[in-house]
C-alpha cells in the first residue's frame, strides 16, 4: 500500500460530497434520502480513501463497507452517548445516532457498486491492452 495524492479522486469526492448534502438539505423521500445517501457515502469514502491510498481496488473497497458496518452498529450500541458526544451535532451527523438494517444493505450496494465498476474497468483496460498489443505486432 502506497501514499499519493490522485486528483481524478479528489474531484469526484467533492463532487460526491455536494450530492450528499444537497440530499440531505433538500430531499425528503422514502428512498433517496435513505437510500441512495447511504450508498453514495460508502462510495464517498471510498473515493476519499482512494485520493490518498494506492491499494487494491477491491480490498480498500472491502474495508470501507467493513468500516460502514462498524459505524452502524456503533449506532445500535449508541456509540455516540458512550463517547459522550450525544450534544454534538457534528458528531451526530457524521456518526449517526439510529441503527437501521436498511442501513446495512444500502452500505452493500454502494460496496456492490464499487466492486462491479472496478471489474469493468478492469475488463475494458485488459482488453485495451490486448488491442494495444495486436496493433503493435502489425
Amino acid at each position: 500500500m502506497k501514499f499519493r495524492f490522485r486528483k481524478r479522486y479528489a474531484l469526484l469526492s467533492i463532487a460526491l460530497l455536494v450530492v450528499e448534502v444537497f440530499i440531505a438539505l433538500f430531499i425528503r423521500d422514502q428512498l433517496v434520502r435513505p437510500f441512495v445517501g447511504d450508498m453514495l457515502v460508502v462510495i464517498l469514502i471510498f473515493t476519499i480513501c482512494r485520493c490518498f491510498i494506492n491499494a487494491n481496488y477491491f480490498w480498500l473497497a472491502s474495508c470501507v463497507l467493513i468500516f460502514s458496518f462498524a459505524v452502524e452498529i456503533g449506532q445500535y450500541f449508541d456509540l455516540i452517548s458512550i463517547l459522550g458526544l450525544q450534544h454534538c451535532g457534528l458528531a451526530r451527523t457524521i456518526i449517526g445516532t439510529t441503527f437501521d438494517y436498511h442501513d446495512l444493505l444500502a452500505y452493500s450496494a454502494g460496496a456492490l457498486l464499487i466492486f462491479m465498476i472496478g471489474l469493468l474497468a478492469k475488463y475494458y483496460s485488459g482488453r485495451q491492452l490486448a488491442a494495444d498489443r495486436s496493433e503493435a505486432q502489425m
